[in-house]
């Protein structure tokens, strides 16, 4: 009796943790499925049960850990009861040379079929599903677990940070993080050395004008007309292109218009171009700087990894990288601010507004974004990255401690967006 009921407990217990294991699978595949969109919506759901599911997603490496230890462990102890329970059945009769990779063969197989591959095809095809009946099992591995994903998390940062120490030396960037005066203190100054130190390792993509901001001409455009175009945008350097954008015929210099003014019948614009000096996304700036002083130029035309006109560059973007913004008599004159302060905590920002200017304006790291911006260095570019999706106008969007909302935008861009700061606590409905 007593050997039959042991026998019960086994099966018992061997069954509910390969029942644990499916479901932990099933999990991994239907969370780590869900967009940043999708997460974004349920946090916005009107369900308060999915509201709370949502709240697993805050900590995306936490609830990444938890579900890998708790799948591991159910896998452990399902294989250690079938152990202990085959061999009281077998030991006695099997040789423990063939029951040995018997074992280790069917338990395989059961844990590889019923506890992962199974569940996992399920979950793909019913994800919502699957993330309803599996949060409160991963909700309370999350509680039980906390002890040692806690642990494992920290271990891993302290890892990743002593490689990172290791493999960089003291250099100019490190030194200009503690340049950090009291308030109204040489804050200039502090700007100014930080845009020294940092200006280094930044690509020319983050401080790009983009192609749907260029002011370009065609080749045919009259006199006339090309002096308009002139007046009307201040630009000292333009370019020309013929038929389409992506056939830049070269530069044209304003001043190079000087001796047509007044002979207008000679003109033939193709003639003063000057040469466009192309360079990739990625050219660092400092070696942009390098190759402006040398070639003695002031205008760079960006190309991405495809060869695709993405926007241009000047000496004057690189500059403002290191003073800030230079504004000049036509600036004051005839543009809008970049920005506009609504009040304390909201600011309304065009969609092209850099994240380094935000992050400057918003008193918060320029890394602040890094893990979830990609390749991005603009708020629009950032947004989108998340959403994985241009959102609509109106659409609000939660980026603890931030709140972004969709001030106006069209199928291909965002245009404006306003951004308030707002603590998690008055984030939580």
């Amino acid at each position: 009796m007593e050997a039959s009921l042991l026998t019960g407990i086994e099966i018992f217990l061997a069954f509910i943790f390969l029942l644990l294991s499916a479901i932990v699978a099933a999990a991994d595949v239907a969370f780590f499925s869900f967009t940043k969109k999708d997460v974004n919506q349920m946090r916005r759901s009107e369900d308060r049960k999915i509201r709370k599911i949502s709240k697993l997603f805050d900590n995306p490496n936490r609830l990444l850990t938890t579900i890998l230890c708790a799948d591991i462990l159910m896998n452990l102890s399902f294989v250690a009861v079938s152990v202990i329970m085959i061999h009281r059945f077998c030991a006695g009769w099997i040789s423990p040379f063939i029951l040995l990779p018997a074992e280790i063969i069917l338990l395989g197989a059961v844990v590889f079929i019923l506890g992962e591959i199974i569940p996992k095809i399920y979950a793909v095809k019913h994800l919502d599903k699957t993330i309803r009946r599996s949060a409160p099992i991963v909700w309370f591995f999350m509680q039980i677990l906390r002890p040692i994903t806690s642990v494992l998390l920290k271990s891993t940062h302290y890892v990743e940070e002593k490689i990172h120490i290791k493999m960089q030396s003291f250099s100019i960037n490190e030194y200009s993080d503690v340049i950090n005066p009291a308030e109204g203190e040489f804050q200039d100054e502090a700007q100014f050395m930080k845009g020294i130190a940092h200006f280094r390792d930044k690509d020319v993509k983050q401080i790009m004008k983009s192609r749907m901001d260029v002011v370009a001409v065609e080749a045919a455009t009259p006199l006339p007309e090309l002096i308009d175009i002139i007046k009307k945008h201040g630009y000292s350097r333009i370019p020309v292109y013929k038929d389409n954008f992506e056939e830049i015929e070269g530069i044209l210099y304003v001043k190079d218009l000087l001796p047509y003014i007044s002979k207008q019948s000679h003109f033939d614009l193709l003639k003063i171009l000057h040469k466009p000096f192309y360079i990739p996304e990625s050219k660092l700036i400092g070696d942009l700087l390098s190759d402006f002083k040398a070639k003695k130029i002031h205008f760079a035309v960006v190309v991405d990894e495809y060869g695709v006109l993405s926007g241009i560059v000047t000496l004057e973007d690189i500059i403002e990288e290191i003073v800030g913004d230079i504004k000049d008599e036509f600036d004051s004159l005839n543009m809008s601010p970049e920005y506009v302060k609504v009040n304390d905590t909201t600011y309304l920002f065009p969609g092209k507004f850099p994240l380094t200017d935000f992050a400057r304006i918003m008193d918060i790291e320029e890394d602040f974004f890094d893990e979830i911006k990609g390749e991005n260095d603009t708020l629009a570019g950032l947004l989108i990255e998340y959403m994985e999706d241009i959102p609509e106008k109106g659409e609000v969007i939660n980026i603890d401690p931030f709140v972004f909302t969709i001030e106006d935008a069209d199928q291909q861009r965002i245009k404006e967006i306003r951004a308030s700061y707002m603590p998690k606590s008055e984030m939580d409905v």
